[in-house]
């Protein structure tokens, strides 16, 4: 390295057999002895090579490992430096020192286990992720998620930092440097910062990219350990009187969308792509589709009669239309109604709640009026009940102030004590 460079005090080395290479050094100084008195041409072509071509004849591929930590005037990122079977690695790791350490160790595992990812980037083919990425939303995700568009918001966070980046050039130590970055800037539209939520959706698409390209072009890519960022617990559930209070601010079609998901606990795409022929007024049940169900099985919600009333209304006022809540200037289902939403909020003065948070709402109130915690996973299509089973903190909390209503104090009870 030159002299211009700022070297760490960070020498780390993996020392190998002393013995072994004592006798190794002691057979090819005899050898080098020997050429030298009889083919000076040829030694000098050893005495240059044979660090490289004796010793490694001898007993195999080197194993020490010389490296540092240094920055480069130009650049802000810490670069680790080391000697892999003897060529000389430098990579540009991270702004942060001690991921660039952290990447270090990796390297030197990854040379004792002959598993060197600068090797296995020189057998990859040089994808950018730009490139792959809208290849990933047309090929991938438009054909087969729903939340497509989701992909497409969160690709527009990831492009600026990992857009320039080959696909197989992306480590660990840059996902982490971008959650770090990333959790530092504001939220679109809001004054607060980006949530550590939104952040984690965004890196495990990243990963999930990453799979699907080491798939479809048969890359032998870095293993990607993801270290999410903490998110807060939130439950946020109405009460009685909320939920009439945001009914009673809201107007149609949010006023009827809002009923169906506190009547069943329907995710807001369940809703929004309800179709009448799914609608059973006969036997009162909504049947919600293999193509609509997050996880892709068909599941029947029982209509009660609150909900059952505002269907037979809607079923009048229908005038041949296939979906349930569909907007009569498109002919197609209502996609957003966020500016409702947020009014409907705002008059009925309720804060920090989002559309998701009503089918949170019907699963906690299920509960506390005696419903069972099979019968709700099957309401809400939990593919494993420990999902369902979050609501029995808030149920038992509940519960637990029920039986505060009766409660009977020493110096209040009519118990009377027998002396012996």
């Amino acid at each position: 390295m030159g002299d211009n460079l700022e070297i760490s005090d960070f020498p780390i080395s993996i020392k190998p057999d002393l013995s072994t290479f004592f006798i190794t050094d002691l057979l090819v100084n005899i050898i080098i002895v020997y050429f030298q008195k009889h083919y000076n041409g040829v030694s000098r072509f050893l005495v240059f090579y044979w660090p490289k071509i004796l010793k490694g004849w001898l007993h195999g591929p080197a194993k020490e490992v010389t490296m540092g930590i240094y920055k480069r005037p130009d650049s802000k990122k810490y670069w680790i430096s080391y000697y892999h079977n003897g060529e000389r690695v430098r990579e540009g790791v991270s702004t942060n020192k001690r991921e660039a350490e952290k990447v270090l160790m990796q390297r030197l595992t990854a040379i004792n286990e002959n598993k060197h990812p600068v090797l296995q980037k020189r057998k990859n083919k040089k994808i950018k992720f730009a490139d792959f990425a809208e290849k990933y939303i047309t090929d991938y995700s438009k054909p087969n998620k729903k939340s497509y568009k989701c992909d497409i918001a969160r690709l527009k966070a990831l492009m600026p930092y990992f857009g320039d980046f080959y696909i197989a050039d992306i480590e660990s130590s840059h996902i982490a440097e971008y959650r770090k970055l990333r959790l530092q800037q504001k939220a679109k539209n809001h004054d607060k910062l980006v949530s550590p939520a939104t952040v984690n959706r965004e890196v495990i698409l990243l990963k999930s990219m990453l799979k699907k390209a080491a798939e479809w072009y048969g890359l032998n890519l870095i293993s990607i350990i993801l270290d999410l960022a903490k998110e807060e617990s939130r439950e946020r559930i109405l009460s009685r009187s909320e939920m009439g209070l945001l009914v009673a601010n809201a107007e149609a079609p949010l006023k009827h969308v809002i009923l169906m998901a506190l009547n069943t606990g329907m995710r807001k795409a369940e809703i929004h792509n309800l179709e009448w022929v799914n609608v059973n007024l006969e036997h009162n049940f909504i049947t919600v589709t293999a193509q609509d169900d997050k996880n892709k099985r068909i599941r029947r919600i029982a209509i009660n009669k609150s909900l059952r009333a505002l269907l037979l209304k809607l079923n009048l006022s229908r005038n041949g239309n296939r979906s349930v809540f569909e907007n009569p200037k498109t002919g197609k289902p209502y996609t957003d109604l966020k500016r409702g939403w947020r009014s409907a909020l705002e008059r009925a003065g309720i804060n920090d709640m989002r559309f998701h948070d009503l089918r949170h709402t019907f699963a906690s109130h299920f509960l506390m009026n005696g419903g069972d915690l099979y019968t709700l996973k099957e309401i809400l299509g939990h593919k494993d009940i420990t999902t369902t089973s979050r609501y029995l903190t808030i149920t038992t909390e509940h519960k637990s102030k029920a039986m505060e209503i009766f409660a009977v104090p020493e110096n209040e009870s009519n118990i009377i004590e027998l002396t012996a």
